[in-house]
């Protein structure tokens, strides 16, 4: 095989590996995260709600900061901790008893981690294809 085949096939392999299988692998590990991310939030919401359930006994309101947006927190006063929003997807918030809530919460915590097994076996493949991309790159090398 000539050099100039040589390079050429070694460079249309970069050419795939960064145009293609690196932006891939980015996207993919940037959409664990996220689910990550959510994971971590309706497990602190379920803490939340356990901790409201062991003190729904007392008639005393909850004093709580809120998130009202971009890191800002302001004090808060929950009358009534029989019940919970949660939003639920496409901006839709159900109302929930605490049980359901925690139901729906582990059902929800459960979807999230298939996704995420999911999204952790697509960048399993794609880290295959770039070992494969570098052992192709190699072997044309070689020869």
């Amino acid at each position: 095989m000539e050099q100039a085949e040589k390079q050429q096939k070694i460079q249309k392999y970069e050419v795939f590996l960064s145009t293609k299988l690196q932006p891939d692998l980015k996207k993919v590990l940037d959409e664990r995260d996220a689910v990550y991310e959510d994971i971590a939030e309706y497990l602190k919401l379920k803490n939340q709600i356990e901790f409201m359930k062991e003190n729904s006994s007392d008639d005393s309101p909850l004093k709580t900061l809120v998130d009202v947006g971009c890191d800002f927190y302001m004090q808060a006063k929950v009358e009534n901790k029989d019940r919970i929003y949660i939003q639920v997807g496409l901006d839709c918030h159900v109302e929930f008893s605490l049980d359901e809530a925690l139901m729906f919460l582990g059902r929800k915590e459960k979807q999230l981690e298939k996704k995420a097994e999911s999204l952790t076996e697509r960048a399993l493949q794609i880290k295959a294809h770039i070992k494969l991309c570098l052992a192709a790159i190699q072997e044309v090398l070689d020869a």
